[in-house]
């Protein structure tokens, strides 16, 4: 992948979980707005606030939540990888306050998806 062409960032690229790095890259490429991420290894390393597991979030407008989950997943599909109970993970949030809406995508790293 040419990230000097793409929606992130070179310096903000290089500051990414490696885990996760192209993963996040690649859901950039597809139309989606990631606004964290990790692979887990921060966790472990101490950082209380990182998830113990790989993770994207992704934020969307409300009234399209359903439909960018699911267009995720067949995405991710056509990659290779098979939803499971204890395999990946997409879930969706809304919250009435603001009005936003997240995506998250649980257990999948870069390799997992072919990137």
């Amino acid at each position: 992948m040419n990230i000097e062409t793409e929606q992130v960032p070179l310096e903000e690229f290089r500051k990414l979980s490696p885990g996760v790095r192209h993963l996040v890259l690649w859901l950039n490429q597809q139309g989606f707005k990631t606004t964290d991420s990790g692979d887990g290894s921060n966790h472990a390393d101490g950082m209380e606030c990182a998830v113990p597991h790989p993770m994207v979030a992704i934020v969307c407008r409300a009234e399209r939540m359903v439909d960018e989950a699911r267009r995720l997943k067949v995405l991710l599909e056509e990659r290779g990888l098979v939803f499971k109970a204890d395999g990946p993970d997409i879930q969706a949030s809304y919250d009435p306050a603001d009005d936003s809406a997240v995506i998250v995508l649980m257990n999948v790293l870069s390799e997992d998806a072919r990137l």
